[in-house]
């Protein structure tokens, strides 16, 4: 998985998402980072079904670490519109 990040004023961010097969999902992203270090963006992907939310925490090494879900129309996790589960990243 690659995040590409353009860090926006007041705390947004947008940039594209990339994983490896058998992963699917490629596509932008927006969403924002609070003070705390607590961030939240969407992929919107033509891969997929349903958009995916990933939420979660930088760590003081700069990784991060979090949850995502596929999200249905009301903008809701929902795991009958795709995958959810735990994923991390380190800072390259």
């Amino acid at each position: 998985m690659t995040l590409t990040v353009d860090q926006q004023p007041q705390g947004g961010i947008s940039g594209q998402f990339t994983v490896a097969l058998p992963l699917q999902g490629n596509g932008p992203f927006t969403g924002n980072i609070d003070t705390q270090g607590n961030f939240r963006f969407l992929v919107t992907s033509r891969d997929t079904t349903a958009p995916i939310l990933f939420s979660g925490d930088i760590q003081p090494d700069g990784s991060l670490s979090g949850s995502y879900c596929s999200v249905n129309s009301n903008n809701q996790c929902d795991t009958s519109a795709g995958g959810h589960g735990v994923w991390d990243a380190a800072k390259s």
